[in-house]
């Protein structure tokens, strides 16, 4: 795909994205393309309003009629090239992006070939090269939640169960505002890290909703992930801030257990704990990409306090992560 930007015949799908502090406009051939993103980035493409975020991008989005890439890429493969010191490009075997950073605004230029992938398939091309384009945006999209207290953020990275949302609504309880309770961008600017949510609902279990929650929720409980919860917005309930970079100073890695446990984490661990919780997210072309990859998450680690956390079955011993927290 050349750097030049060829629009479709007809007025393309303009949209705005918002994934935590990363902010664009885009551009879209087909509104399948739109959908999909929405749906894998937590409802983040809709109408653009005046109200948006200052931009950090452009993205168009295109369709070719045959592959482009300028060799074959093996199923399963990546190529990540930089092409010079502004542009970078990141290819599977179906879609292909290239990155321009050249100012005013960096430019995301995405072709996708014509292809037989089933769903699913096609899914992980699109995850897999876009998180590749955030983390060559110094960005990186993780399943975590989020809050701020006392002007620094506190991450809880884990994947479903592992507590994540009853942290995050425990400790909005206790005063601390919610940045996101399940997906947050991180993102490097100098020498430090800075976390925002990318969500400004929560889902809530019978359980939770009658631990945290003043009030019964008023909204059907419905099936997420083949577990029936409520969704409801958080500033309802909670202070929330979605979408802004507040600094990030500690990260914990929680999981259910038998007893509350709170240990301190190495830089080595928490970089091992980080390319563990992303294995799934992420592919790479070779040697250097991966060095970039680690490079990023060894940096984070130095930047901030990491820990492991075992939570009880008793739900009130989270006022020891309150204290611990000064929330």
């Amino acid at each position: 795909m050349s750097g030049s930007i060829l629009l479709p015949n007809g007025s393309p799908i303009h949209q705005h994205i918002q994934i935590g502090s990363f902010s664009a406009r885009a551009f879209f051939e087909s509104r399948a393309d739109a959908a999909l993103l929405n749906e894998m980035f937590k409802a983040t493409v809709r109408e653009p309003t005046s109200a948006d975020a200052p931009l950090d991008a452009e993205l168009y989005w295109l369709h070719s009629s045959n592959g482009n890439a300028s060799s074959p890429i093996p199923p399963d493969s990546l190529r990540v090239a930089h092409i010079n010191e502004q542009v970078w490009s990141v290819e599977s075997q179906v879609l292909h992006a290239r990155l321009e950073l050249e100012a005013p605004l960096p430019k995301i230029l995405l072709s996708s070939d014509p292809h037989n992938l089933s769903e699913f398939e096609w899914r992980v091309h699109v995850s897999i090269v876009f998180h590749k384009l955030l983390l060559l945006l110094a960005r990186m999209y993780l399943h975590a939640g989020a809050v701020q207290i006392g002007g620094a953020a506190s991450a809880f990275i884990g994947e479903k169960g592992s507590g994540k949302s009853t942290i995050c609504l425990w400790l909005g309880r206790a005063g601390a505002t919610i940045l996101s309770d399940d997906h947050i961008s991180i993102r490097r600017r100098d020498e430090a890290f800075y976390a925002s949510g990318c969500e400004q609902v929560a889902r809530v279990t019978g359980d939770t909703e009658a631990a945290l929650l003043p009030q019964t929720l008023t909204v059907e409980a419905r099936d997420f992930g083949g577990v029936l919860k409520k969704e409801f917005a958080v500033r309802d309930w909670f202070a929330a801030l979605p979408y802004r970079d507040v600094r990030l100073e500690k990260i914990f890695f929680p999981h259910v257990g038998a007893r509350w446990q709170l240990r301190p984490l190495s830089p080595r661990h928490v970089t091992t704990r980080l390319l563990q919780t992303t294995r799934s997210s992420h592919r790479f072309a070779d040697k250097d990409d991966y060095a970039r990859h680690l490079r990023y998450f060894s940096e984070l680690a130095q930047a901030v306090e990491g820990f492991a956390l075992e939570l009880s079955p008793n739900i009130t011993e989270l006022d020891r992560l309150v204290t611990f927290l000064g929330a």
